[in-house]
């Protein structure tokens, strides 16, 4: 499966009437603070949106949160997990995309290895980062299942905070391949997956990042130091170099490290130009 590009680009689907936004960067970019600002803009102006966010709260979601916060899982709360584990693996729509060998493999990898994760989890062993990743993508296949989807073929613009960018941006800082990341989330989501209408990419330095994480009290996770940090804003610039060259133009930077209603305008300014948003409310 060497022949395809990492960031392959996917035809959106033919039934969406509603506008699907997603927000990217580092932690401690402001992405999120900035997506429900912009949510609660275009509410202003009489659109209907929601805000959604990766990790979700669906039940592989809220599980992965636990795990990166050091928590375990509680009966239910295991068992609901390995539920949803089982559902996506079953699920998996790689053949609708691709019809080979070679992708039935990675199913097969992709189902064995998110499967396992359940058994670790139980007994207290420690997951490897591509298990962790692929975690992410079975959760992503849940969002796009029970809330993206349903929202959009309603009308309803979606505003995300993370997808599938900081899937291969948080995976190769960890040295995993962005091509065999990619094979893996074209397995689970096949033609299930959705390109979305615009990118906003909050670019802030990974320095500005960590003050503001510090500053914020939150508990600072693996993936929030400086070095770590350093590691994920350079995969990032790596992707984000080859969806230019593929020229797919729906990505936008946008420069985070300034006042968040300074963020805001630039942000509604690219949606202006890209989507000719409604009229404002009175």
């Amino acid at each position: 499966m060497k022949e395809r590009k990492p960031m392959a680009k996917q035809k959106k689907r033919p039934v969406k009437r509603g506008m699907f936004i997603l927000v990217e960067g580092i932690s401690g970019s402001g992405k999120t603070t900035l997506a429900k600002m912009l949510v609660e803009h275009l509410k202003k102006r009489r659109t209907r949106v929601i805000f959604d966010s990766e990790p979700t709260h669906n039940a592989i979601g809220k599980g992965l949160r636990k795990l990166i916060e050091g928590a375990p899982l509680l009966y239910e709360e295991m068992q609901e997990f390995a539920e949803a584990v089982s559902f996506v693996g079953r699920s998996a729509k790689g053949l609708e995309y691709n019809r080979s060998l070679e992708m039935q493999l990675v199913i097969d990898n992709f189902r064995k290895v998110i499967y396992g994760t359940c058994d670790k989890i139980r007994n207290g062993v420690k997951l490897a980062e591509l298990e962790y990743q692929l975690l992410y993508i079975a959760d992503r296949y849940l969002d796009i299942e029970s809330t993206i989807i349903p929202a959009l073929e309603r009308g309803i613009w979606v505003v995300l905070d993370r997808y599938d960018l900081s899937t291969y941006a948080y995976g190769a800082s960890r040295g995993l391949g962005m091509l065999g990341l990619s094979d893996y989330h074209f397995a689970a989501l096949g033609r299930h997956y959705l390109t979305p209408d615009v990118t906003l990419f909050v670019d802030v330095p990974a320095r500005v990042a960590v003050e503001r994480l510090k500053k914020s009290g939150k508990p600072i996770d693996r993936f929030e130091t400086l070095k770590s940090l350093k590691a994920v804003a350079l995969a990032y610039e790596g992707i984000l170099r080859v969806i230019a060259d593929e020229g797919r133009v729906f990505i936008h930077r946008v420069n985070g490290d300034q006042p968040k209603q300074k963020v805001l305008e630039a942000m509604l300014s690219v949606l202006h130009d890209e989507l000719r948003l409604p009229p404002s409310g009175k």
